[in-house]
């Protein structure tokens, strides 16, 4: 299964609750890449400033006992230790010893394992340090475990804040959904803390769609996540189209909860015994020409998602595929005996037969975009 374009489709609805439609008003929200330890990224594989045009905001690098820096010569001396390609580096300490070394790496931001709380109040818990971001990532061996390393978590948090840490995260990557979903909610509503989501590139791409739905998804749409953690399968070599693949999967999950900028959102349904039309061929045309008209934009110099976005709604039928259509900035639901209804700024603007809806579509969402744009073109 290969990933469309730039745009973004929403593939099922979160928890039986509505997206949002609105791509107006987005909220971006932090991405970052975990790189394991001895994987740096070369030169010839990420031109430097590429990953922060993609969308990457930080990296987590795992850091051992004896790193004084970052091998190589992206980060040149001790107190260049806080950046890489540009974007904040987040050490990922490997050990207790290195948390005893930690002060003399002058971090930007670190994480640690949440059980080795007393040996950073101890060796770092003083002056500046105080103030360095912390985030805390546990990795349970099982579902049966999350429970004692919930207790963990929240056993460190209370002897940080009480040193002084008020800047703190929290990371557990957990595969089982419902898991995940109660650990989250724990993390946000009882400890309060930041929440890193992990996401990984284990399955085919289809089921990383449904996995990014599922547990990214329903905890961005309840407000139980902060940012989003892409930590790809392989450790050497660096797989480009791995990480690509999760960076694209995320953005998708993330944009039709307002959560991240996009070009263009098409929403769509699954089709019922009261379509009259073509909806999954319909929806593929809408999809094919938004990517080609945000090329074409793209290439004036004027990226669709600077000024909120376009979002389109292509619905099956008059019962519910009004409601959408009218949410969306543009829309079609179809309508008896084989034509449709295209909605514009929530209102109706036409019933036409199936033939002609595309033809219209494309002048329409062409002047709503110059509109936006304020090109008067």
């Amino acid at each position: 299964m290969g990933l469309p374009g730039k745009g973004c489709r929403s593939i099922l609805k979160v928890m039986g609750k509505e997206p949002m439609s609105s791509n107006r008003h987005r909220e971006k929200t932090p991405i970052h890449l975990y790189i394991p330890g001895g994987v740096l990224l070369e030169e010839h594989m990420w031109k430097r400033g590429e990953l922060k045009g993609e969308g990457i905001d930080a990296l987590w690098i795992e850091t051992g006992e004896r790193d004084d820096r970052i091998a190589g010569p992206v980060i040149p001396n001790r107190r260049g230790a806080g950046s890489m390609h540009g974007l904040p580096v987040i050490h990922r300490l490997q050990s207790q010893s290195a948390v005893e070394r930690i002060a003399e790496l002058h971090p930007a931001h670190i994480a640690i394992d949440p059980r080795w709380a007393d040996q950073l109040i101890k060796h770092g818990g003083s002056g500046s340090m105080k103030h360095v971001p912390l985030y805390l990532i546990s990795q349970p061996q099982s579902t049966e475990g999350l429970k004692d390393e919930l207790e963990v978590i929240a056993l460190s948090v209370e002897k940080l804040r009480h040193a002084g840490y008020a800047s703190l995260f929290s990371c557990v990557p957990i595969a089982h959904s419902t898991a995940l979903y109660r650990a989250y909610q724990f993390l946000k509503r009882d400890l309060q803390l930041k929440t890193i989501v992990g996401m990984t590139a284990n399955g085919e791409e289809s089921d990383l769609l449904v996995q990014g739905a599922l547990h990214i998804g329903s905890l961005f749409y309840e407000g139980f996540a902060d940012a989003v953690l892409l930590m790809p399968r392989s450790r050497t070599p660096f797989d480009r189209h791995e990480i690509m693949t999760l960076l694209t999967i995320a953005k998708r999950t993330l944009a039709p909860l307002g959560r991240y900028p996009v070009e263009y959102t098409v929403i769509s349904c699954p089709m019922c015994g009261r379509c009259e039309i073509d909806i999954p061929g319909l929806t593929e045309e809408v999809e094919r020409l938004m990517h080609s008209i945000e090329a074409e934009y793209r290439e004036k110099g004027m990226p669709l998602e600077k000024r909120g976005g376009i979002t389109v709604a292509v619905m099956g039928c008059n019962v519910n595929g009004p409601g959408e259509a009218r949410g969306a900035d543009i829309g079609i639901a179809g309508a008896r005996g084989g034509s449709g209804t295209i909605f514009l700024k929530g209102k109706v603007h036409a019933t036409l037969p199936e033939g002609e809806l595309l033809d219209r579509f494309s002048q329409l969402v062409r002047g709503l975009i110059d509109e936006r744009m304020g090109t008067g073109i």
